[in-house]
């Protein structure tokens, strides 16, 4: 995120997974999810970004865990909402959730809380935790 070359992080996505299956290695999956991800929000294209979230989808679907078959699910709503609402608030704002909750460092959890604010979604402490609300959508 910060290197601030989407365009060579999804080229770089591309090539590794064609060395890539979705059992090899372990969660592989996510590398399609963190592609589609990239496609959204950093490089503006919703069909490059709803082709790698069906592909994502797949490849989870191939695993019966639960954190796969939540993946698999995830990805494929976020695919089909995509194909009819390319612009979306609502598609970018869980694309932020997931770098929200993906996120390693101070840094990157302030600039998704940034992003989703700006998105128009809000962020809501709970005692079991924080919770996104969306706005209506669009």
């Amino acid at each position: 995120m910060y290197a601030g070359m989407p365009e060579k992080s999804v080229n770089m996505m591309n090539q590794g997974l064609k060395s890539l299956t979705p059992w090899v290695p372990k969660n592989s999956y996510y590398v399609w999810r963190y592609k589609a991800v990239d496609e959204l929000l950093f490089l503006a294209d919703s069909q490059a970004a709803r082709k790698s979230f069906t592909n994502a989808s797949l490849w989870a679907s191939e695993h019966s865990d639960k954190e796969s078959q939540k993946a698999a699910s995830i990805s494929q709503q976020t695919a089909q909402f995509l194909k009819t609402n390319r612009n979306s608030k609502y598609a970018q704002i869980s694309a932020w959730v997931m770098v929200l909750s993906h996120g390693t460092d101070k840094k990157t959890h302030e600039r998704a809380i940034r992003e989703i604010e700006a998105l128009g979604g809000k962020i809501v402490s709970t005692p079991k935790g924080n919770k996104i609300v969306f706005p209506q959508k669009d």
